[in-house]
């Protein structure tokens, strides 16, 4: 047998022997292999691993597979984004929030002060007299009607009531005018006012010897009028306020405004 015929006859034993077994699939990612190649010469196709080509005797070269570019990681950029997104709006809902919680406490702040204020500044309305003395004290006064030396002082004590919760502070002005005899009286008191509690300021006028002997023969000391200025530090919940108020009393009318409105008339003695 020649040498071409032995050629002949291993390439059709290999052309006609069973293809290697397929590899079992992998569970990684690996570029897949051909599993036939062709030939190049006849372009017949054969079996992986052929190294003749059974129809026309020609070599057949072994596959060649570029390769796989490795895969990049996935970026972590994406997530630290959204990350730092999902911060700065809750920082932004975070600061919003507490904008609106602190204009919220501020606004009822606010209106409590309001609501303070405008009860400070009507409290002094309300305050109501209970009972009313007068005392006159003649031991400084010597002589007798028409020589008269030296003076007289009469005392008058005013129950005050509070019936509001605002604690105050009160200075109290008070004119006595008799139109009928030229006398004008006055004195001033400071005094306090607990909420919800009573005071009994003393007022005192000196009538002087001079003035009783010039007294007109049956005087009217009926007729008069009072003026009443009052200062009052009204300390509330949030502030003290300084409020100031005028009353009077005319006793020929029997009429007046403010504390004063009832002129002292139908109260008990203090």
């Amino acid at each position: 047998m020649t040498e071409e015929s032995n050629i002949k006859a291993d390439s059709q034993n290999q052309a006609t022997a069973p293809p290697p077994p397929a590899a079992p699939p992998s569970t990684y990612e690996v570029q897949p292999q051909a599993q036939q190649v062709i030939c190049p010469t006849c372009f017949t196709t054969v079996p992986l691993g052929t190294q003749f080509c059974p129809q026309c005797g020609s070599a057949i070269p072994p596959p060649t597979w570029a390769p796989i570019p490795a895969t990049a990681p996935p970026s972590k950029r994406p997530v630290k984004l959204i990350v730092g997104i999902v911060l700065i709006v809750l920082l932004l809902v975070g600061v919003g929030g507490f904008v609106l919680y602190n204009n919220a406490q501020q606004q009822i702040l606010q209106a409590a002060k309001t609501s303070d204020r405008n009860a400070a500044n009507q409290s002094i309305n309300q305050l109501q007299p209970t009972c009313i003395s007068v005392r006159t004290d003649s031991s400084t006064l010597y002589g007798s009607p028409g020589s008269y030396s030296g003076y007289r002082t009469v005392y008058e004590t005013l129950g005050i009531s509070n019936p509001t919760r605002f604690a105050m502070d009160a200075t109290w002005a008070l004119t006595l005018n008799y139109p009928s005899v030229g006398w004008v009286l006055a004195d001033s008191e400071s005094f306090h006012l607990s909420a919800n509690g009573a005071a009994h300021p003393i007022f005192s006028y000196r009538v002087s010897g001079s003035q009783l002997n010039n007294l007109p023969p049956n005087p009217n000391l009926t007729t008069f009028t009072v003026t009443l200025n009052g200062t009052y530090m009204v300390t509330g919940s949030y502030a003290t306020y300084l409020l100031t108020q005028q009353s009077n009393y005319d006793s020929s009318t029997q009429s007046g405004n403010g504390f004063l409105a009832s002129g002292g008339t139908n109260l008990p003695s203090c």
